[in-house]
């Protein structure tokens, strides 16, 4: 089977390219310089996964014919591209989708396929929507559309959301400008190369965990190569959602909330009977051992004392809330929820 393209004109993004900025709505104006330096960037899905099955028996099999059968899609190489090795568990296949407007396969939609008796069972699609951009969406919304017979709305009503990530980048801000101070009794790993720090993960990686890290140096250390500014980036990465289906993608929390990013303070606490050579020591102890270990060896009152001392000098630049509100003008841009806007 040959697939045929309708292709409307989209703009093409990659994860090089810093996504646009917003101003945060505001009850009263802000002076003109007041986000000057650190614009309120737009937070952005860096990848989704979805897997879903079809509603009735006929609709999984005539699904089976037009994927596995004689002339069916899988017979064009071109078009889904084997992916070698790994174990799917209940999917039979693992196929890239090729896409005209992505020249680099691996940044390319991943799609696994079980089926059983002849017939469509579970699939999973994995894919960066910011690899792929408005016009990449476009033509993955093609090839869906033509193998599972226009049941692209079922996928996005049914489907359910198994991985999660959601990314916002700080083009301005490098990975020493700030301190991450982390919630309580979740591990914390610093990252680091030639003792130089380049980031930060949060949490265990098998489950919702944060990752922080210097996008220049994660990349050059995955021989990619490297384009526009440097900066940082601050992920979530969801593998439980709150939320099951691509049309409550608008009601999700914000998951930034919780996180704190903050400076380190010249002075001790006000209220703190600390000594200023104290506090002297624990700031060397956290540019040598981190914040998070920094902290461990407090005692539990002053550890305490510390800890809101360091979360009441949060970065400026980091407003969890203000970064938020361009969720909704990404979700519109790419119409990712949306179960008729792209037929």
């Amino acid at each position: 089977m040959v697939l045929k393209w309708n292709i409307a004109e989209g703009a093409l993004s990659n994860k090089t390219q810093t996504l646009p900025e917003i101003t945060p709505v505001q009850a009263t104006p802000s002076p003109p310089t007041a986000h000057h330096a650190h614009p309120t960037p737009i937070p952005f899905i860096d990848k989704i996964s979805v897997i879903f099955e079809l509603p009735t028996e006929q609709d999984a099999y005539e699904t089976h014919l037009a994927i596995w059968g004689d002339g069916g899609a899988f017979k064009d190489k071109d078009a889904f591209v084997d992916v070698k090795g790994g174990k799917w568990g209940p999917f039979r296949a693992a196929k890239k989708i090729a896409l005209p407007s992505i020249p680099d396969l691996k940044k390319c939609p991943l799609f696994q396929y079980g089926y059983e008796d002849h017939k469509a069972g579970k699939m999973r699609l994995e894919f960066v929507p910011v690899d792929l951009g408005s016009k990449g969406l476009v033509e993955l919304h093609g090839v869906l559309l033509t193998i599972i017979d226009g049941r692209w709305s079922h996928i996005v009503k049914h489907g359910r959301i198994t991985r999660l990530d959601i990314a916002v980048d700080f083009p301005d801000v490098m990975i020493d400008d700030f301190q991450f101070l982390a919630l309580q009794g979740a591990t914390t790993k610093e990252w680091r190369v030639d003792g130089k720090l380049t980031g930060y993960t949060h949490g265990k990686p098998k489950g919702n965990h944060t990752a922080i890290y210097d996008r220049k140096v994660k990349r050059i250390a995955q021989k990619k190569p490297w384009q526009g500014k440097e900066g940082m980036r601050v992920e979530r990465r969801i593998k439980a959602p709150p939320i099951e289906k691509l049309t409550e993608l608008a009601n999700l929390p914000n998951p930034f909330s919780a996180m704190c990013l903050t400076s380190m303070p010249e002075a001790p606490p006000a209220k703190s009977k600390t000594m200023l050579y104290v506090w002297d020591l624990f700031k060397q102890a956290v540019q040598v051992q981190g914040l998070t270990a920094a902290l461990a060896l407090l005692p539990e009152e002053r550890r305490t004392l510390y800890r809101k001392h360091l979360d009441d000098h949060k970065q400026p630049w980091w407003n969890p809330d203000a970064i938020w509100q361009g969720w909704p003008i990404m979700l519109d841009e790419l119409k990712i929820g949306s179960p008729t806007a792209w037929l």
